[in-house]
């Protein structure tokens, strides 16, 4: 008895939606107070790339965490590497492959920079956390969590003068993507 009135209940709410009442209601709802965009502005990525260099503009903070160590290979001028999840767009498949272009500039090179990493926290690692790329600068240095490279992001972003309270880590794909697209890059090759 309870699940035929349940079911009669759920198959009249269907067609509330598609009520000329309704429709009319939500618009005027949507142009009281229309979707606005997270940020009103955007800061200069040029300003940290003065700074510090990190592959955010490609990969989300859980995305650089999920970097498996023995998937990363140097060639001559690159880096590739694999991610160890599924990105969140990806549904079923292969693991993603990447690769990074050395850069003319070594301070700024994420390939330098990886690479540099990679070499001076070698002693570091043990079994234990030898999985992933990033670990942490605490003993016992165990792999760190996305939110733990999010931190060190906003904390570079921070010294680097950019005003944190608004811009978060995560904002520097947006902004990487802004600069990109106004010096006229491709934003898919980017």
């Amino acid at each position: 008895m309870l699940s035929s009135t349940l079911n009669l209940t759920a198959s009249g709410l269907k067609d509330v939606g598609k009520h000329p009442l309704v429709i009319q209601l939500m618009k005027g709802i949507y142009q009281g107070k229309p979707p606005i965009p997270k940020y009103s502005a955007t800061w200069d990525p040029s300003v940290v790339i003065n700074h510090f260099v990190s592959t955010t503009g490609r990969n989300i903070c859980s995305e650089l965490n999920s970097i498996q160590l023995d998937s990363v290979s140097f060639s001559a001028t690159k880096v590739f590497f694999n991610l160890g999840v599924l990105r969140k767009s990806q549904s079923s498949g292969p693991l993603m492959r990447y690769s990074l272009d050395e850069w003319e500039n070594p301070l700024i090179c994420p390939v330098a920079c990886l690479r540099s990493y990679l070499e001076r926290t070698a002693n570091l690692r043990s079994s234990l956390n030898n999985s992933g790329v990033f670990i942490g600068s605490n003993k016992p240095h165990n792999p760190v969590t996305g939110s733990t490279i999010a931190r060190w992001i906003k904390d570079q972003l921070k010294e680097a003068g950019i005003d944190t309270s608004i811009f978060l880590a995560h904002s520097t794909r947006g902004a990487a993507a802004s600069k990109a697209a106004s010096a006229g890059v491709s934003i898919v090759s980017y």
